[in-house]
C-alpha cells in the first residue's frame, strides 16, 4: 500500500502535514490536499524550500 498525507496551509502560508495513512488509492481530501509521502514524514512536519518536509512545527510558538 502507498503512504499518503493530507497537507494543509496555515495562516502564515506554511504547508503542514495534518494526517497520514496507507491506502491502495489516493483518498479524497475533505480539507487541504493529499499527496504521496516518504516513510520518514511525520504529522506536524513543515514543507521546506526544496519541497520536502524538514521539521516539526511547534504549535505552541508564535514563530513556528
Amino acid at each position: 500500500m502507498t503512504r499518503y498525507a493530507t497537507i494543509i496551509t496555515d495562516a502564515d502560508g506554511q504547508e503542514i502535514v495534518s494526517a497520514i495513512g496507507e491506502f491502495e488509492a489516493a483518498p479524497q481530501p475533505g480539507l487541504g490536499r493529499v499527496e504521496q509521502v516518504a516513510p520518514s514524514v511525520k504529522i506536524g512536519m513543515v514543507r521546506d524550500a526544496a519541497g520536502g518536509f524538514d521539521r516539526i512545527r511547534n504549535f505552541f510558538s508564535e514563530n513556528g
